[in-house]
């Protein structure tokens, strides 16, 4: 199975060209053959963590993961796992500042966590888009699932304080939300107006399983069956709920 991986990457990067933005994903293909210690299966931790690094990585992804059962049920992926340590090692991972973030390839999905950083709001999070990607596979999560969506949903296991809202949204405000259907429109150079979208997207999804009555992981199954325009169907019916309660 790893060389089957390493091949298909070297593939991919022969066709799309060799370059630089590669270069971290080249990485974490590459794990299995790094000095990074492997604690549990798929989880690994950089050298330069202190000893107890990986006793309080597994805590948090056990605490995480919890969390995730409580709002949607057990979740089912085990994406590779990786913790690193100062800012140059995590900016040669692809992490560039963030507490962690999760990266999807056709030969598998990555969470990758700054041990100083990330917590259980963070770790949560990124398991949600791990989850995702899980249950659809590789082409359905990039061409069927809006980034309005995908970031709503993990959302919803993130507690931290910047990005709370009242779970309400208006029929304005969620017919905005679901035009941020790709991250050049969702993320943009404003830090305020990236929060607030993060807040309002945290609202349409929520809104969205009230409306609907739709739950994520039934959701994801009619997707990964081919039910192509499930999301954008719940949609529509939310839209029409809201329009009717703002009457």
């Amino acid at each position: 199975m790893k060389t089957i991986k390493v091949v298909t990457m070297l593939l991919l990067l022969a066709v799309f060209g060799v370059g630089y933005a590669y270069a971290s994903v080249v990485r974490l293909a590459l794990i299995d053959y790094s000095d990074f210690r492997e604690i549990e299966n798929n989880v690994y931790i950089s050298k330069f963590l202190p000893s107890d690094a990986g006793q309080k990585t597994l805590a948090l992804l056990k605490s995480a993961r919890q969390r995730i059962s409580v709002k949607y049920g057990s979740p089912d992926a085990q994406p590779v796992t990786i913790v690193l340590g100062d800012k140059q090692e995590q900016d040669r991972y692809g992490l560039n500042g963030h507490p962690g973030t999760f990266m999807f390839t056709p030969w598998g999905g990555y969470l990758l966590l700054a041990f100083e950083k990330a917590d259980i709001d963070v770790t949560a999070h990124e398991l949600v888009h791990a989850e995702i990607f899980s249950r659809v596979g590789y082409l359905k999560r990039q061409f069927k699932i809006p980034t309005w969506f995908d970031e709503g949903a993990a959302m919803q296991v993130d507690f931290r304080e910047k990005y709370m809202s009242s779970n309400t949204i208006s029929q304005a405000d969620f017919a905005y939300v679901i035009n941020l259907d790709n991250p050049a429109k969702f993320w943009g150079g404003d830090k305020n107006k990236n929060i607030e979208n993060y807040r309002k997207s945290k609202a349409a999804v929520a809104e969205l399983f009230l409306s609907t009555d739709e739950a994520l992981y039934s959701l994801l199954e009619k997707i990964r069956h081919g039910e192509d325009v499930v999301i954008a169907t719940a949609a529509n019916e939310t839209n029409k709920a809201l329009q009717r309660t703002s009457r």
